[in-house]
């Protein structure tokens, strides 16, 4: 039996049932948990939600780490200073000096050197690529085709997340714009994924579309962003079952790195999945899917 992973960011169970939207919830669905892919008082952060997905553990163990990230995302924007900032950050720690501000005007702190290396700076240590299910399924003699997946170096996606900040409170016309770019973008890829599977026994897809589109246009009240939404949510749901009709033999679960709430305009604690056939056993939580993916790998063998 083979598997194939929509890695969807975002999707959130509460909108996809009250749109009823059907490609996602396939014949067995339900929400997980996500806490316990990161660390205690640490935010809920792609990088570290699907690294611990790809490990079956929490990637924290392997020091990979929201902070990490942060301190790391920072030097490069540094550039020539962070030597200096490296050292502030190891006498002073994370403490607030007031000088960022003043380092952004005189142009020596650029968000933008983060852009073409945010991949490298999210990407797992090379000590715990090993262990994540890629190179497990690949020791077990099966074939596996992976693209972009966060913690695994997805330089597309990286960038999507490294511009975010332009686009949030852009103009509609700009968010739209740049919400069909990462649109055409997600459906290509999946064509590629869907082939994949003709030659893979594991193809791991991963989209950053929803996610986007729930930070830029989810306002509980606003008709129009909200039917926006719903068009990117549907819209994909629809090359999802377009593409995905004709598979024979195949396992295909869709999962998700968290929802949103919008109340607070951040990420849920919990995710969603859905699978077309039955697992062994129920995910309760992010964790659960190496175990599950393998074993039905394991099963045919």
């Amino acid at each position: 039996m083979k598997v194939l992973v929509l890695g969807i960011d975002g999707l959130e169970a509460r909108l996809i049932e009250k749109w009823h939207i059907r490609e996602y919830m396939q014949k067995y669905y339900g929400v997980h948990d996500v806490t316990v892919a990161v660390k205690p008082g640490e935010p809920i952060y792609t990088p570290l939600i699907w690294a611990s997905f790809l490990l079956g553990e929490p990637a924290y163990k392997y020091g990979f780490t929201a902070r990490r990230i942060l301190i790391e995302r920072d030097k490069r924007a540094y550039g020539i200073l962070a030597p200096l900032y490296a050292l502030r950050v190891r006498l002073l720690g994370e403490r607030r000096l007031g000088i960022r501000p003043i380092l952004k005007k005189i142009g020596l702190y650029r968000r933008g050197r983060v852009e073409k290396v945010l991949h490298e700076v999210e990407a797992l240590p090379k000590e715990a690529l090993k262990h994540t299910i890629v190179e497990e399924a690949r020791r077990r003699g099966f074939k596996v085709w992976v693209k972009e997946f966060p913690g695994l170096g997805d330089i597309k996606y990286a960038e999507v997340r490294a511009t975010f900040y332009k686009y949030l409170d852009s103009p509609l016309e700009e968010r739209v714009r740049r919400l069909n770019e990462i649109y055409e973008y997600s459906i290509s890829t999946l064509k590629e994924a869907v082939n994949s599977t003709q030659d893979n026994d594991l193809v791991l897809y991963y989209t950053a579309l929803i996610d986007e589109a729930n930070h830029m246009l989810y306002r509980p009240g606003n008709l129009k962003t909200m039917t926006l939404l719903a068009t990117y949510y549907k819209k994909l749901a629809k090359e999802i079952r377009l593409k995905t009709r004709d598979l024979q033999d195949t396992t295909v679960i869709i999962v998700s790195d968290h929802g949103y709430d919008p109340s607070i305009h951040e990420h849920s604690n919990y995710g969603f999945w859905s699978s077309n056939k039955s697992l062994p056993f129920t995910p309760r939580s992010m964790l659960d899917f190496k175990e599950i993916i393998l074993g039905i790998l394991s099963h045919n063998k």
